[in-house]
C-alpha cells in the first residue's frame, strides 16, 4: 500500500518527495502501531518518554539503521516492548542497576559517537550536543527520582541504554 502511494507521488511530483512520502508513510505506520501495542500492553511510558530521549540521542550519535523501512517499524516495536518490560520489571528494586547501566552506556556512546557526521556537522557539534542533553537527561531522572517517580526514572535509564546498545549492533550487516 505504502509503495502504491510512494509509485503515485512519484508520478505526480518527481523523485525526491517520493522519498519523503514514504518515510513520513512509515513513520506514522511505526507510531500508530507503537501506540496500538503500548496501550495492549501497558507501557505507554515507553512509547512517549523513550521515543522522546532516543531520538534526541540518536540525532546526535546516529545508531543502527536498518535497510528497508518495513524492517525498522517491526524492529523499533520489537525493541520498545523488550525495553519497556525491562524498565517495568527493573524500577523498584534493581534501578541501582539502571543507573550502573547508564552510566556505562553515557561513556559508551561518548566513545563510539558519532558514527556518521550529519549535514556537514563536526564531532565536536556532535559531542557538545550530546553532552547538553545527557546532562538534561541526567538532571531531570534525578529530579524525578526525588520525587519518586521511579518508573518514569526507570524509562529514562532504559532509553539511553538502548541507544547504546544500537550503537554496539550498528557495525553489524543491517536487517
Amino acid at each position: 500500500m505504502i509503495d502504491k502511494i510512494g509509485n503515485y507521488v512519484y508520478k505526480k511530483f518527481g523523485g525526491d518527495i517520493e522519498y519523503y512520502v514514504k518515510v513520513f508513510l512509515y513513520y506514522s505506520e511505526m507510531l500508530i502501531t507503537m501506540a496500538v501495542l503500548s496501550y495492549f500492553f501497558n507501557n505507554w511510558y515507553m512509547a512517549i518518554i523513550g521515543t522522546f530521549v532516543m531520538n534526541i540521542i540518536r540525532f546526535y550519535t546516529y545508531g543502527f539503521h536498518c535497510k528497508k523501512l518495513e524492517n525498522c517499524v517491526v524492529f523499533t516495536n520489537i525493541i520498545f516492548l523488550i525495553f519497556g518490560y525491562i524498565s517495568m520489571a527493573t524500577y523498584k528494586e534493581y534501578l541501582w542497576v539502571a543507573f550502573l547501566l547508564y552510566s556505562c552506556s553515557v561513556r559508551y556512546i561518548w566513545i563510539k559517537m558519532p558514527l556518521e557526521l550529519q549535514d556537514n556537522k563536526t564531532i565536536e557539534w556532535h559531542k557538545n550536543g550530546f553532552e547538553k542533553w545527557i546532562s538534561i537527561i541526567t538532571i531531570i531522572s534525578l529530579i524525578f527520582l526525588y520525587f519518586n517517580l521511579y518508573l518514569i526514572v526507570s524509562t529514562i535509564l532504559w532509553s539511553v541504554i538502548m541507544v547504546a546498545i544500537l550503537l554496539f549492533i550498528n557495525g553489524r550487516e543491517g536487517v
